[in-house]
């Protein structure tokens, strides 16, 4: 899953290759860089566009770790809020697998 910490690395490491090969296929050093001479091309700085169903998949599940992980950059007070939030959220689904007699999922 997108949100899955575990895959955290993993899923950095490929969506930088995906970048990294879009930015040495067909963009020459000027049109990544607006004509500037002798200037890195970024991937950042290239306009990625999924060519395959699977590179729109990365594409979504980087979006969704973004979102996931967005709280981190608001102010302390709207961070500790969404925390709380997602404790909230983790305690009830523990409490309602609980209920089912279901194994209680890993950090719930």
């Amino acid at each position: 899953a997108a949100t899955d910490m575990a895959k955290h690395g993993s899923l950095v490491k490929s969506f930088v290759g995906m970048l990294d090969t879009a930015a040495s296929s067909g963009t020459t050093r000027e049109q990544a860089s607006c004509g500037a001479q002798n200037a890195e091309v970024h991937p950042s700085s290239v306009g990625f566009k999924p060519t395959t169903p699977e590179e729109a998949k990365q594409f979504l599940r980087v979006a969704l770790k973004c979102a996931d992980l967005g709280h981190l950059s608001l102010s302390w007070d709207q961070h500790l809020a969404w925390v709380e939030r997602l404790e909230a959220e983790f305690f009830a689904q523990g409490d309602l697998e609980k209920a089912q007699g279901l194994p209680v999922s890993f950090l719930m």
